[in-house]
Order: structure tokens, then C-alpha cells, then sequence
């Protein structure tokens, strides 16, 4: 069977033609959807490059394919046996990499950094995609000791390795509890060791990109030498501390400008949220709390550009929630920078425990016209398209379009492209890819 008979492309537009005042008729904006049926099901996905890299389970083997911003489909490189992962360049759709026993291997199977990964057991039945590279010239492997950073010519041959030693930070479950009303696991023990996130960032606002690894509360900056080099020992940070974060506050960071962007919140049902951006200066690196806000309820922080942050808030109070219970529908307020932009719903099942629509994207600019656009996917199955404007609000321009149910949604700001994961079924998963066109006129 050739792979043409593996997928299936289909190809929807919705348009909204609104009348102006000397008659004419002007097309305010488009939004379409490009999918195919990816073989199997798709287990990690992410945006590559010029092409969306989907990882996916066919009978038991793992799989990899590129997907263009066209919706074609082509194969990636052969899955080794031992792959841990599989890494990526931001910029390179043909710089993948694999982790296994060996290290850090090119597609093509040469070592590129030769040393025992952190995570060294791969899982049969899925193959996680990670970011192996904080900068067009560097490639990074996490060992026992640290992460390798590995700088490369153009060639890709390596010309300096380098070890930042720190301490992982790894969790040990026994089997027996008493805390299950099962009484025990399906295991004797486990051990969960964690990889911190990777941010590439001028931590301390001297003008190169310095190594940010975050990992709970804790964040480890290794900056660059004046040859251009990271260098240890790591300055550590608490971000819990540093933002004044509730005691035992989930925390989530993200890089944006030279900047981290702290969200905080206790608790299941938080009763208050922080969002904080944390910045540096030069010899103190990610020292200063420049703004810090504290939001009734969960915060959610959905996108971050020089243009403010963007979360989104579920109010948890008693009133709300009851209205959850009745309406079937979690309220999203959109805020950014303190101030409140719109209310979206998002569908939720109560019984099942589990939110069916999914977050809106806010960080692709999907008509071409400069400015980042909204889209809502709160409902299951639809999908609306909100322009954004030069005053940083959104103005909703299309009636909604048709899309496959999801498991996963997120931008594409490179392809100009929001990605939907749809759930696997017995023909394969469903993949789409939402793009919109530029404002038109039509006589």
C-alpha cells in the first residue's frame, strides 16, 4: 500500500461578507482548515521549522512524519529501537535528533555528544519530543551530572563540550499506600526523575542569550563567558520566593523578551493566582520582580510578547462553579496586563472530570496582517477566528467553522498555522492546521 492511501486531505473555508456604505461588499475575513489522517496514534506533536513534526504509534512501532503548512504529509527518519526522544531545532525541520543509550544522535546515526542520557529506558509506546537547541550553534543532552552543551560548526561537527553540573531533583512512589481506595499500585516502586524546561534568554540584560533551566520553584542560570561560551556554576533562583508565591503554589514559567513569566497558584480550586514577570540585571541575572499581579481565581497563561501577557481566569468561587454544574461551560476571561479583554466558554463534563473544548491560541497571526489573532476552541467541533487589533482587542469576523474533535491545540507562529490534534480512532488521528487569509475586497 503506498503512503498516499495513508491519509486523507480535506479542505474547508468559512467566509462572513459584511455590506459597506458605497455598496460594496468586503470579505472582513476567512478562516479555513487543512487535515489528513495520520496512521495510528499521534502521541506528541510540535511545530518544527517549516513543518509540523507528529509523532506517532503504528501497531505497536513508533513513527515520525513532517507535516507541511499545505496539510502534506511526507516521512520522517526511522525511529532507532532505543530512542528515548526525539529533539528538534526550532529553526531546522532536517536538524532532528534522537536520545538514546549512546547520547545525542543525528538522524543520520552519528554521536554527536557521546555520554549516558538522564533518561536512558524508552517508552514502546510513545516518543516525546523535545527542544535540543537553546541556539542555532548549540546542542544540549541532559546526564547524571548536568547538561551537556555541545557547540557545532557548520557542518555540525562538534568544536567544544562543555558540562553545567547541578543536581537533578527526582521522586520515589512505593507501591503500597494508604492513601488509594485500590490500597496499593500496579507496582512494587517507582522513581519519576524530571528534566527541567529549557529557556534561551538574556537573564541578566548584558546583550547574549544566556541558559535557563526551571524545574518547580527552582531556576538555574548559566550565562556566557566574553567568548560566547556558557560557563558554570549556575546562579539559582526561587521563583516561589521571588514572586511571593502562596506556600506549596504550582508554578509555571515561560520565557518572553529577555523575561520569565511566573503564573502561581494553590490548591485544586485556587482561591488566587499570581502573574509575575521576573527580569534581570547585569551580574544578577532574573533578580528583579518587574510586575506582579494577584487574579481572583486560576490563571492560566496562554501566550507572552512585547505587546503585554495574556492569561486566561476561571473564576472558582461557589457561585461559578455551581453555574459550571448547570450550564455544562467553564467561563474563560480573557485578561492582559491587569485589564479584561473578553469572556469565552469552554465546554467542560462535570462527571467525567475533564474540559472538552480547548484554551484559545493567541500567538499566531493567521490573516497576514501583522497582529496576532484569536482562536476559539472553546466548543468541541467549532472553531471561530477573532482578529486582533492594533489596540490589542479581538473582533470576531467569521461564523464557525467545522473542525475535528480535540485533544491538542497550539500555535504555529512560524507556519502561521494554529495545530489540531484530533482523538485517534480506528482509521488513524485526525491532524489539522487552521490558517486564515488577509482582508479582501469583493465588487
Amino acid at each position: 500500500m503506498g503512503f498516499a492511501r495513508l491519509l486523507t486531505r480535506v479542505v474547508v473555508a468559512g467566509l462572513v461578507v459584511g455590506a459597506v456604505a458605497d455598496g460594496r461588499a468586503r470579505a472582513t475575513a476567512a478562516l479555513a482548515v487543512d487535515q489528513v489522517v495520520v496512521e495510528g496514534s499521534v502521541t506528541d506533536a510540535a511545530a518544527v521549522g517549516g513543518a509540523v513534526l507528529v509523532s506517532h504509534v503504528v501497531k505497536g512501532a513508533r513513527r515520525l512524519s513532517l507535516l507541511d503548512a499545505a496539510a502534506r504529509l511526507r516521512p520522517g527518519p526511522a525511529v532507532p529501537a532505543g530512542a528515548v526522544a526525539v529533539g528538534r531545532c526550532g529553526d531546522d525541520d532536517d536538524a532532528l535528533y534522537f536520545i538514546d543509550e549512546r547520547g545525542l544522535v543525528d538522524a543520520a546515526g552519528a554521536v554527536v555528544i557521546a555520554r549516558p542520557p538522564l533518561l536512558a529506558i524508552p517508552d514502546v509506546a510513545a516518543l516525546p519530543i523535545v527542544d535540543v537547541c537553546p541556539s542555532p550553534r548549540e546542542r544540549v543532552l541532559f546526564v547524571k551530572e548536568g547538561v551537556v552543551v555541545a557547540t557545532v560548526d557548520a557542518a555540525g561537527a562538534v568544536v567544544d563540550e562543555v558540562l553545567l553540573p547541578f543536581t537533578h531533583r527526582a521522586r520515589a512512589f512505593t507501591g503500597a499506600t494508604a492513601r488509594s481506595l485500590k490500597g496499593e499500585r500496579p507496582y512494587a516502586t517507582a522513581l519519576s526523575l524530571y528534566v527541567p524546561w529549557t529557556f534561551a534568554l538574556d537573564a541578566d540584560s548584558d546583550g547574549d542569550v544566556d541558559l535557563v533551566l526551571v524545574h518547580e520553584e527552582r531556576a538555574l542560570i548559566f550565562r556566557r563567558d566574553r567568548g560566547g561560551v556558557l560557563r558554570g556554576p549556575a546562579v539559582e533562583r526561587h521563583l516561589g520566593d521571588l514572586v511571593d508565591a502562596p506556600p506549596g503554589s504550582d508554578l509555571r514559567a515561560h520565557a518572553s523578551d529577555g523575561a520569565l513569566i511566573v503564573t502561581a497558584s494553590a490548591g485544586a480550586l485556587p482561591e488566587q493566582s499570581v502573574v509575575a514577570t521576573v527580569v534581570g540585571a547585569p551580574e544578577r541575572p532574573l533578580s528583579k520582580l518587574a510586575r506582579r499581579e494577584t487574579i481572583d481565581g486560576l490563571a492560566i497563561h496562554l501566550a507572552s510578547s512585547s505587546a503585554g501577557v495574556v492569561v486566561a481566569r476561571v473564576d472558582t468561587s461557589l457561585v461559578s462553579l455551581s453555574g459550571v454544574v448547570l450550564t455544562g461551560k467553564v467561563p474563560l476571561e480573557l485578561r492582559r496586563d491587569g485589564r479584561t479583554l473578553m469572556t469565552l466558554p469552554t465546554v467542560a463534563d462535570v462527571r467525567a472530570g475533564r474540559v472538552d473544548g480547548a484554551l484559545p491560541v493567541v500567538d499566531v497571526d493567521l490573516d497576514g496582517d501583522g497582529i496576532a489573532d484569536l482562536v476559539e476552541l472553546g466548543e468541541p467541533g467549532r472553531a471561530v477566528l477573532w482578529r486582533g487589533g492594533r489596540d490589542g482587542t479581538w473582533t470576531s469576523t467569521t461564523t464557525p467553522l467545522s473542525i475535528p474533535r480535540l485533544d491538542r491545540a497550539f500555535g504555529a507562529p512560524g507556519l502561521r498555522r494554529v495545530v489540531l490534534v484530533g482523538r485517534g480512532g480506528a482509521r488513524g488521528t485526525t491532524v489539522a492546521l487552521l490558517h486564515g487569509a488577509p482582508i479582501g475586497v469583493r465588487r
